[in-house]
């Protein structure tokens, strides 16, 4: 069944495709401030109590915007720690959630007293800790298990000719 929101998600594609050229028509200093004003929206309406589906429109100008791989979030996207949490991001989705459960359920058992609101030293570290772990494990997965099972996959069902 096609849900509002997929359907919305689809027309606002399919209107960016045809409107991807408009971009390469803005001066890059519009095309930074309009970036800039996606992301305070996009941040605003996550962040705040804001009616989710109004994050959609700031998507749209975001997309609309970098299609020509011009601004700001272009160069940020080829920097190096971007780009290497960009081929690693499937695995920190499948891996992040585990490891933030497990963690925050020994968080309780080893500091009863502390809670997750940012009140001492204590929480910082173990943040900090925490983002590390989910970074190596994520990068772990992305070696040993995502790359090899790709290379299987395409081997078993693309064999060359």
């Amino acid at each position: 069944m096609l849900s509002p929101r997929g359907l919305g998600g689809f027309l606002a594609g399919m209107a960016i495709f045809y409107n991807a050229n408009l971009e390469s028509r803005l001066s890059i200093r519009t095309i930074n401030i309009l970036q800039m004003l996606a992301f305070t929206g996009i941040f605003v309406v996550m962040h705040f109590d804001v009616i989710e589906i109004m994050i959609m429109p700031f998507f749209i100008l975001l997309i609309l915007v970098s299609c020509a791989d011009r601004g700001w979030v272009s160069t940020m996207c080829r920097s190096r720690p971007v780009y290497s949490l960009g081929l690693i991001s499937y695995s920190l989705y499948m891996t992040h959630n585990i490891i933030t459960q497990v963690f925050h359920k020994q968080w309780i058992t080893v500091f009863p007293g502390l809670t997750f609101i940012f009140e001492s030293a204590y929480i910082v570290v173990l943040l900090l800790f925490e983002l590390c772990l989910i970074l190596f494990v994520a990068y772990l997965s992305y070696k040993y298990i995502e790359i090899p099972s790709r290379q299987h996959l395409r081997r078993r069902f693309f064999p060359k000719q």
